[in-house]
């Protein structure tokens, strides 16, 4: 019995939604206890969870996003700006 969780299960595998579905960036590989290093230290991964950006939304209002919001609302903006030029060239 393994000390692990189902890998496809836990991480949705093979799933539009999961772990290399549509739009997934992430990767994975081996982590052997004793041997593999992780890749960050868990005070840079800290740092990367408390990270927040600061922008000014359409009505001039200053906000302020975590980094995953920050790049859901910087591929929105990717998307609108593909569907205009589609439209534009299109005619």
């Amino acid at each position: 019995m393994s000390n692990y969780p189902d890998f496809i299960e836990t991480t949705g595998y093979g799933l539009v939604d999961g772990l290399h579905g549509v739009n997934c960036r992430h990767s994975y590989s081996p982590f052997y206890i004793g041997i593999s290093t992780p890749r960050f230290t868990p005070q840079k991964l800290q740092e990367y969870a408390s990270k927040t950006y600061t922008y000014t939304n359409k009505d001039g209002e200053q906000k302020t996003v975590d980094a995953f919001k920050a790049s859901q609302i910087q591929r929105g903006l990717e998307g609108k700006i593909r569907y205009w030029k589609r439209r534009k060239f299109s005619r």
